[in-house]
């Protein structure tokens, strides 16, 4: 059941129709129930009437949409429709599949975007999860996005070394870590097979 995917505690992002030009929101589903939909804003919003809005639930393998109505708000919160489970559309944000993983790993910087950087150093970090386009991290510090790094992976009875281009670099709600997605740099078949 897809309504099972709308639950406490996901982000939101709304798009409310509005004239002259359409107003975003985002927020933190806070309660739900059978029909209502009840959004903790990052803010404040006023609305005297029903009006239409789009929502997004942004998550890392899959991002969920629909179309709502918001009934009313009450300062930092919204109370919205429920969708029906066919108004809700899942989308998969992957082209391959990830596989959790829980491992330290040290990453050695050895560029950054095309230019080649001869520096002795590295960052722990816990890899996530790995799949063929590439891996998740977590660290306690900042990468900036285009740094490759390198780093050792156990596999089989075997390590390899994979190279890896940092895509984004999220702060965590806590602001204790960072979490990076990362793509492979010259993945050979083999590599990719073992992966």
């Amino acid at each position: 059941m897809q309504k099972n995917l709308i639950q406490k505690g996901n982000r939101i992002k709304i798009d409310i129709q509005s004239d002259p030009a359409d107003i975003s929101i985002f927020g933190t589903i806070d309660n739900v129930d059978n029909t209502i939909l009840e959004v903790l804003i990052d803010g404040t919003y006023i609305q005297n009437t029903v009006r239409n809005a789009k929502c997004i639930l942004p998550g890392e393998a899959k991002t969920i949409g629909f179309d709502t109505m918001i009934l009313g708000s009450n300062s930092n919160r919204l109370f919205l429709t429920l969708p029906e489970n066919n108004n809700i559309v899942v989308m998969q944000r992957r082209k391959y599949l990830r596989v959790p993983v829980d491992i330290y790993i040290n990453c050695y910087l050895i560029g950054y975007n095309d230019r080649r950087l001869d520096l002795d150093q590295y960052y722990s970090a816990k890899l996530i999860d790995i799949g063929v386009g590439g891996v998740r991290l977590r660290s306690h510090v900042s990468i900036p996005v285009g740094a490759v790094l390198v780093f050792e992976f156990p596999i089989e009875n075997e390590t390899i070394l994979l190279t890896i281009m940092v895509n984004r670099c999220v702060e965590s709600l806590n602001k204790k870590s960072y979490e990076l997605g990362c793509h492979f740099v010259g993945l050979d078949e083999s590599e990719e097979q073992k992966i």
